[in-house]
């Protein structure tokens, strides 16, 4: 299966879940995606931006220097909401670049969701 047929079995399985996609995190460039309706490049690319930011950005890097428990220490989720619904940012663990970014409802069982998704990153960048 290809990265996108990946990405639209795994939302398929929660409805909820009206966009994925598979990033480097280091760049936010997408590499794979999946929407329930036709969704732009432009969209896809600023959900990456947003999830780049949100796990490296000076307020998570600030987050992280705070908690750290190790020099390598990195924030592995991020969650944002809005009107649109919840924005989760998924980091791969190092030496990884890779992250999830998916954009879920408020029906959406959102912890099943994100445990899935965990699942999903490690088996993506395994794969890789």
């Amino acid at each position: 299966m290809t990265i996108n047929e990946e990405l639209t079995a795994f939302r398929s399985q929660f409805p909820g879940c009206s966009v994925m996609t598979f990033a480097d995190a280091s760049t936010g460039m997408v590499l794979g995606a999946s929407a329930a309706v036709r969704t732009t490049q432009e969209t896809l690319d600023a959900l990456c931006l947003e999830g780049r930011d949100a796990l490296s950005g000076q307020l998570a890097q600030a987050v992280s220097a705070h908690f750290a428990t190790s020099a390598q220490s990195l924030i592995g989720v991020a969650m944002r909401a809005d009107a649109g619904g919840i924005k989760c940012f998924v980091r791969a663990p190092l030496p990884a670049p890779e992250m999830l970014c998916f954009v879920a409802g408020e029906n959406t069982a959102f912890d099943n969701l994100l445990n899935a998704a965990k699942g999903l990153l490690t088996r993506l960048v395994s794969e890789g």
